[in-house]
């Protein structure tokens, strides 16, 4: 070896080493959030170490290979599944930009793979038809998606209006004329209504719910990820990072799962549950918002200042569910020409299994013999808690009423999520129930401070990041916020960042 080139690379090994044992500081939790945060550090050279849970990066966005050998076997995406936006022109926001995951996936080689989903999926006419409960088409005109559109319309323009009052995605639905009765209407309605937030109207805020920033920044269409690199859509993240904190980088620390964050005017010090222990000046958290409201207390010593302490346990900031449902055929028994439909339910209870993705699509994933269901709470947590074979079952069952004709075969795979179990999340996204107040966002992303006000840990995630909560944008703009936050009071930087999760 050139002797230059043996010291060049001693050198770096040695600030490898310095980094880990002495970094300036420490991110907990490799999610989108995390890892835009040391993107943004590493890009800066600042020392910093990675503490994240899982053997892998990503966090909810998290692919899975699926299927029997036998039929085949594919990715699929048990997290994230979609890129909102067109990505056309140079976007609203703060940063007057173009969707910056959008940018990032283009720069991929091949570039992400995904199915677009004209005016996203609130767009009641990309459901190409709604079964009845015994298989008959029930909206043939399509009037019914079509009041649906109208509906969604409407409460957009009263939400756009910035009432005082706080009212439910249910009473302004009613307001505008939605009053569903039919099983029909009521699939269309839980499409309406609780696909996507994950939750009961009832429980919706509309003034925290619409409108929707993503949207409202970069545009109205949806792109529904198909990729099938194994990494899928966290393969994006991999893109962000490849020069800055790639594949293998030892500063990335996997199956270290925090259990404590202790802060005064030494520092920090994380502590896991493996009993290693981490020091350094400052932490970047990024703990999801479920693990925050069951377990704040015992996370942080001392524990977050009190308004925050009262907003996490309020109950009106809360993580909401959409469980996803997998189940592969040995053949295609279903009309394939129908890449995503709905159906009603003979028993009048909409939320079961009202919503499939025909994922064997031609411009879907063809040849995955696959149908991806959605189930939104109360059905989440009633099906993540029963044993595969049963809820597969029930999924069975529910399409042979929808082809009476046919013969429904046993399944070859099944695969369903449980991200509300999950102790690493407690759920899939943020939401907002009635009551909450905008401006408690001031207080919840207030960084904690030690006894002489000095800053020391920060707290970034999706929940953290105002206009784009609940989605993954807003965990990447949360850790970059974090990140040129933290270089501007360094004086690494010189100019104030903008604030990029609200405008």
């Amino acid at each position: 070896m050139n002797l230059l080139v043996g010291v060049t690379l001693l050198a770096a090994l040695c600030a490898v080493v310095a980094q880990n044992a002495n970094p300036e500081v420490i991110i907990v939790g490799a999610g989108w959030a995390g890892m835009s945060a040391a993107h943004v550090l590493a890009e800066h050279n600042v020392s910093f170490i990675v503490l994240e849970a899982h053997n892998y990066t990503g966090g909810r966005t998290h692919s899975i290979q699926f299927g029997a050998p036998s039929v085949g076997v594919h990715a699929m995406e048990i997290g994230s599944g979609w890129l909102e936006s067109s990505g056309v022109g140079t976007g609203e926001g703060p940063e007057k930009g173009p969707p910056p995951l959008v940018t990032i996936a283009e720069k991929m080689t091949p570039p992400l793979k995904w199915s677009f989903i004209p005016g996203s999926s609130q767009n009641h006419s990309n459901y190409k038809k709604v079964y009845t409960a015994d298989g008959k088409d029930g909206d043939a005109d399509g009037k019914i998606r079509n009041a649906a559109n109208a509906a969604y319309d409407c409460i957009g323009k009263e939400a756009v209006k910035k009432h005082t009052a706080d009212t439910t995605v249910r009473k302004a639905l009613t307001a505008c004329g939605w009053n569903p009765k039919t099983p029909v209407e009521l699939a269309v309605d839980w499409a309406l209504t609780v696909d996507d937030p994950g939750m009961l109207p009832e429980d919706q805020s509309l003034k925290n719910t619409l409108p929707d920033e993503v949207y409202e920044w970069w545009g109205p269409d949806d792109h529904f990820i198909i990729d099938q690199r194994p990494r899928g859509y966290a393969g994006v993240l991999d893109e962000m990072v490849k020069d800055t904190v790639p594949p293998g980088d030892a500063r990335v620390k996997f199956n270290m799962m925090v259990s404590n964050v202790a802060y005064d005017t030494k520092g920090v010090t994380v502590t896991t549950t493996g009993g290693e222990t981490f020091k350094a000046p400052i932490a970047i958290t990024t703990f999801p918002l479920g693990v925050l409201n069951r377990k704040h207390r015992e996370l942080f010593t001392p524990n977050v200042h009190k308004s925050l302490a009262k907003i996490l346990d309020s109950g009106d900031f809360v993580m909401s569910n959409l469980t996803r449902v997998y189940i592969q055929f040995p053949s295609v028994f279903w009309d394939n020409s129908l890449d995503i439909f709905l159906a009603a339910d003979a028993d009048g209870h909409p939320g079961e299994f009202p919503e499939f993705q025909n994922l064997n699509h031609a411009d879907r994933v063809p040849g995955s013999n696959t149908l991806l269901m959605f189930l939104g709470n109360p059905e989440s947590v009633k099906y993540e808690n029963m044993a595969d074979a049963d809820v597969s079952a029930v999924v069975v069952k529910k399409l042979q009423q929808i082809y009476p004709d046919k013969t429904v075969p046993a399944p070859s795979a099944f695969h369903i999520t449980r991200w509300g179990l999950d102790p690493l999340a407690f759920g899939c996204y943020s939401s907002l129930n009635p009551g909450f107040d905008d401006s408690s966002y001031k207080d919840i992303t207030k960084p904690l401070k030690d006894a002489n006000k000095a800053t020391r840990v920060y707290l970034g995630g999706e929940a953290m990041c105002d206009d784009l909560s609940g989605s993954t944008y807003g965990a990447h703009q949360s850790g970059r916020q974090i990140a040129q936050d933290y270089l501007y009071a360094t004086k690494r930087i010189k100019k104030k960042p903008l604030d990029i999760c609200w405008y």
